[in-house]
């Protein structure tokens, strides 16, 4: 049986970790490890974590607080030798057959760096359906996946030779795993998978690091936000990649990156990058929001 290593950070979780925990080890016709990083907590979290670690149900180590993005690759990074790895979030619930589906979908194809995600059902703090689920752009080529990553973390589940490649090098600017993950794989030639069936319970609450449903107001002050203190995280996410990856990436798409991490730094520049083609996605608020971006110089 193939061995799935299941990666969760975890920070101030102690509310609903006990129901995610039971949630993965109840995983069907599957041989799970669950690896935890604790990010510096201050509430119960360790100690439900030295429970499970009590009972042989998983192992966990306590570290600074580096936050999500860093934390995940931490763990990447300290479990090799397992045939496929998920990352899971430490306040959502699987259901049975996330991660067998998973896997028996990624065996379908060759040897080559290979991840798959889906779509999970929004819930409120208790679980309740809302009706929605989280959305998803068809994006799977590199120059569209530099306008949006739609890999949803708590989804993703990947073969050991993707997790190669992410560990042996993301020591840049990383802003979240889950849409780095999706980033590189395209930029090395990697195969996605995506799933339209459900097997995610997303739990929306009120402490929540990235939610998946927002008020306008909230999009709308996180938009000027952005414009005000330009954190240009998509472009210095893009320079890291092409820093790191460059000899792996096709021509073409290591141009865009080479663009994208120096757009800032001319007028020209910006106009190239608006009217590049290769950008262009069938999402038309996407496409208008990043060529804002771009001409606004916070992307």
């Amino acid at each position: 049986m193939d061995r799935i290593c299941v990666l969760m950070s975890t920070y101030n979780g102690q509310k609903y970790l006990r129901e995610q925990i039971n949630s993965i080890l109840s995983q069907k016709d599957v041989d799970i490890t669950l690896v935890v990083r604790d990010d510096a907590s201050s509430d119960h979290t360790c100690e439900i974590l030295d429970e499970y670690q009590s009972k042989g149900l998983l192992t966990w180590s306590r570290g600074s607080n580096i936050g999500p993005a860093k934390s995940f690759i931490s763990l990447l990074k300290d479990n090799p030798d397992y045939d496929y790895y998920a990352f899971a979030d430490q306040d959502d619930c699987w259901l049975e057959d996330k991660l067998f589906i998973a896997v028996n979908k990624l065996k379908k194809f060759d040897d080559i760096p290979k991840l798959y995600y889906g779509m999970a059902r929004v819930t409120d703090e208790n679980l309740k359906w809302n009706g929605e689920h989280t959305r998803h752009y068809y994006i799977q080529r590199f120059s569209q996946a530099v306008i949006q990553s739609n890999a949803v973390g708590c989804t993703c589940v990947f073969n050991r030779r993707l997790r190669n490649i992410i560990a042996g090098k993301s020591d840049g600017y990383i802003f979240m795993h889950d849409s780095w993950i999706h980033k590189v794989c395209l930029a090395v030639g990697g195969c996605l998978i995506f799933d339209e069936d459900v097997h995610v319970l997303y739990r929306q609450h009120s402490t929540n690091v990235i939610g998946a449903k927002r008020s306008l107001p909230k999009k709308v002050s996180e938009y000027f936000r952005k414009i005000k203190n330009k954190d240009c995280v998509r472009s210095r996410q893009i320079e890291t990649l092409v820093n790191e990856y460059a000899d792996e990436m096709e021509e073409r798409d290591k141009e865009l990156a080479l663009l994208i991490s120096i757009y800032r730094s001319s007028f020209s520049y910006r106009m190239k990058l608006i009217f590049c083609k290769e950008t262009k996605t069938k999402y038309k608020m996407l496409n208008f929001k990043f060529k804002m971006a771009v001409l606004l110089g916070v992307f």
